[in-house]
């Protein structure tokens, strides 16, 4: 984790950083973490595997007493986190609900760390990278669902489909129309 130079005139020397910035020691190494039982880099990765599977994620801010300084940060798991559309143009999210949605938990916007892949219909859905293999996964349980049933039928036709008699050679030859 970089953040922010001591010097500003340095900003490209990696060594440069200032290890106590309160993101530093949030996303950093131990002794620092997101909250007292994860790691960061268990925290990145989690979150890494809810965006894939869902489009979103979310990590709830924990400030300290009396200020607005994070002091931990904590994953909502993204089937249990919902995001309310603001009625103004200032910001796309007005606040968030977490938990069942019989008795959610409010949480204000500025409280959580909401990411999503904007969805093609709609700039506020998320959607989900693996969505796209939800298509092809249908059609294949629709014909295993068709198979089952006729197996299940003995292989026997639910209906019979019946024409005339095919026509001879002789009923195949152009019509002469007169003109």
């Amino acid at each position: 984790v970089r953040v922010g130079p001591r010097k500003p005139e340095r900003v490209g020397d990696r060594a440069d950083h200032n290890p106590t910035a309160p993101l530093a020691r949030l996303l950093g190494p131990p002794p620092g973490g997101p909250n007292v039982n994860t790691s960061a880099r268990n925290l990145i990765r989690w979150t890494a595997v809810q965006r894939l599977a869902t489009g979103r994620y979310g990590w709830e801010i924990e400030v300290g007493a009396g200020s607005d300084t994070p002091v931990a940060l904590w994953p909502l798991p993204s089937p249990q986190l919902r995001a309310i559309p603001s009625e103004s143009g200032a910001r796309y999210f007005s606040a968030f609900e977490y938990g069942p949605a019989y008795e959610p938990t409010h949480l204000a916007a500025d409280r959580v760390v909401y990411g999503w892949t904007p969805s093609g219909s709609d700039w506020r859905q998320p959607e989900a990278r693996l969505s796209a293999a939800r298509y092809p996964l249908t059609i294949a349980v629709m014909g295993d669902r068709y198979q089952a049933a006729f197996l299940g039928n003995n292989a026997v036709p639910a209906a019979v489909i019946t024409t005339e008699e095919f026509p001879d050679g002789n009923d195949l030859r152009p019509k002469q129309y007169g003109l």
